[in-house]
């Protein structure tokens, strides 16, 4: 069994949605909800047995509630999505799991699929450091030579989604957690101080379907919270950036069938 955690914020139609969907293909299997809406109307989510919700401090921000719901984890492995993230596959978590055993990996990531997109988000890949700053170098998932657990294929990374399995001792023997200090903007930052002798994954084989918020169309208020420049402000302070964000190479393509890491991969 594996427990799944969700940390939600003000958009209670998508994350019913997610709910659901999990709900469906992994009826016995926990589902934590950590939640920092102002308002939250539990009676939404009645209707789905092995769900517990967590009330946490109003905008307390997506980091520190994913620290605390990884606190309330009781599995081997939890199942970490973000609360637009839809499963559309009854052997995502099986799949993950083969490939994690296969492994020993920390962290097998998917891809998320933007809903009405052709193809998934290309983000996984590997950090360089050049000229005192980090690059993130993208994988052209069309030309990486995979590896196979079964009939799954993954290729090693240093980075993949927010849609992830994450083995639970090593998160809480190396305390791995996300900067409470970054509400958002946090992902870069999670895996650029990931443990490096710990091995990050990623399958093309196992995706999830992403409900992208439209800025325009939200509610006023969590606009306002949501596409704060603060957050990017935050991250650039902390890493020193000269640009906007950390600089991007995309189409890298390594050869990963030899599962080394590459000895380029500067991340402190």
């Amino acid at each position: 069994m594996v427990d799944v955690i969700i940390k939600s914020f003000m958009r209670p139609q998508v994350l019913t949605k997610c709910v659901e969907a999990v709900h469906l293909y992994y009826p016995k299997n926990r589902i934590l909800v950590g939640d920092d809406s102002q308002y939250f109307d539990e009676a939404m989510l009645a209707g789905f047995s092995n769900v517990e919700v967590y009330r946490f401090p109003f905008d307390i921000g997506l980091s520190a509630g994913r620290n605390r719901l990884l606190e309330k984890v009781n599995t081997e492995y939890f199942l970490l999505l973000d609360h637009d993230f839809i499963l559309h596959d009854d052997k995502t978590i099986e799949k993950m799991l083969a490939v994690a055993t296969a492994t020993d990996a920390t962290i097998v990531g998917g891809l998320a699929w933007d809903e009405g997109a052709k193809a998934p988000r290309d983000y996984c890949g590997f950090f360089t450091k050049e000229d005192g700053e980090y690059v993130l170098n993208y994988y052209d998932m069309e030309k990486i030579k995979y590896n196979r657990a079964g009939d799954v294929r993954y290729c090693e990374c240093r980075f993949t989604q927010n849609f992830m399995l994450g083995r639970t001792a090593d998160f809480r023997n190396r305390s791995i957690h996300w900067d409470d200090d970054l509400k958002l903007m946090e992902h870069e930052d999670f895996f650029i101080r990931f443990p490096l002798d710990l091995r990050v994954i990623t399958t093309p084989d196992v995706t999830v379907t992403h409900l992208c918020s439209q800025k325009n169309n939200s509610d006023p208020v969590y606009s306002a919270i949501r596409y704060n420049k603060a957050h990017k402000r935050r991250m650039r302070d902390k890493y020193k950036l000269k640009r906007k964000f950390f600089q991007e190479r995309w189409g890298v393509v390594y050869d990963w069938t030899t599962l080394k890491f590459p000895a380029l991969n500067a991340a402190e």
